[in-house]
């Protein structure tokens, strides 16, 4: 679950980043003048801005929906963007200020669950795995993302960007537990418990046999 939220979140938004004046300019939004760089400073500034209420609101809401309910949103301007590639400048310009602002909430989870879900014993080869995988997402859609402008199109790449974002979310709604409230130990717990009850016999075994004779 932490891995496909690394990905929706990361993939994305590297290549956008990296990529902007080229995706801007794939939808007749040039990137050389000062309107361009205007669109680009928003796009990066409400990055930023989004992830300042998710700080406040994760404690509140809960991790859960910072993580779902964001997740479902993000894919709607995405689509968009591909529905209507040829839209008029300030639907485009809309479509990624919204993601760009609504990918702050769960920007910030993909700091905060890893640590959380796993227990001690686990936990940092656990975050490892994840930090590994979201680097591979963001190296492969960094790589591929000009290949799929120049084969495909702009509003078709922008496709596979809603897919992964919504795969992402159908993974967090059904896996993404609540741990907001929760001790480290009450969330290992919820994990751990049934791996515990399974070697508590073979514990109590092991303690009988090292046990000294008198």
């Amino acid at each position: 679950m932490c891995s496909a939220l690394y990905l929706a979140v990361v993939t994305p938004l590297y290549a956008l980043l990296t990529f902007l004046p080229t995706i801007l300019s794939g939808f007749s939004i040039s990137g050389d003048g000062s309107a361009g760089l205007i669109v680009e400073t928003v796009i990066i500034g409400l990055i930023v801005a989004g992830s300042i209420p998710a700080l406040f609101l994760v404690e509140k809401w809960g991790r859960r929906p910072i993580a779902v309910v964001p997740l479902a949103l993000m894919v709607i301007p995405l689509a968009g963007l591909w529905l209507w590639a040829d839209g008029p400048l300030w639907f485009i310009v809309a479509a990624f200020c919204a993601y760009a602002f609504i990918s702050g909430g769960p920007s910030i989870l993909v700091w905060i669950y890893p640590n959380e879900l796993f227990p001690t014993e686990f936990r940092a080869t656990a975050v490892g795995i994840a930090t590994a995988v979201s680097r591979f997402g963001p190296a492969t859609g960094t790589y591929l993302l000009p290949l799929s402008i120049s084969a495909l199109g702009t509003g078709t790449t922008m496709l596979f960007g809603a897919v992964l974002t919504a795969v992402a979310f159908v993974i967090c709604f059904f896996m993404s537990p609540e741990t907001k409230g929760k001790s480290l130990e009450e969330v290992s717990s919820v994990t751990t418990a049934p791996a515990m009850g399974a070697s508590a016999p073979r514990l109590e075994k092991l303690e009988e046999a090292s046990a000294p004779r008198t």
